[in-house]
């Protein structure tokens, strides 16, 4: 990542014509927003102690369906067994771990564009 620290020059070589420049005087993404279930948990200021705190980071159960129109409703209930559902590690990307293909393209779109119009076939992944 270029940090870019000349941005307050003119001409042609201005930063935000730079696609090397990802940002001029950024702060780190974050947020500090957190609930407690009561008050003494609140004062004590650790997230990790409250009951509503669960981070997405690590391994989850995933499955993959060819379009949302397949989806099963069981796969929102809690009683569903997902035992045969293959692991995923979070943060990541489902085609870099074996499922679906690659979308990426920087030079034309993977699905006719036809707003607002959305291809039938658009894999969906389900994580629990």
């Amino acid at each position: 990542m270029k940090l870019c620290p000349d941005f307050l020059h003119s001409g042609p070589d201005v930063p935000w014509i730079n696609p090397e420049c990802t940002g001029i005087a950024n702060l780190p993404p974050r947020a500090h927003l957190h609930s407690f279930e009561n008050e003494a948990k609140a004062l004590d200021g650790d997230p990790e102690h409250s009951a509503y705190y669960q981070p997405l980071n690590g391994s989850w159960k995933f499955r993959l369906f060819p379009k949302p129109s397949v989806l099963e409703t069981e796969v929102i209930s809690q009683a569903l067994n997902d035992s045969s559902w293959e692991s995923i590690e979070v943060p990541g990307n489902w085609t870099m771990q074996g499922h679906d293909r690659p979308h990426y393209t920087n030079v034309q779109m993977p699905f006719p564009d036809q707003p607002p119009n959305i291809p039938e076939d658009n894999p969906t992944g389900v994580y629990r």
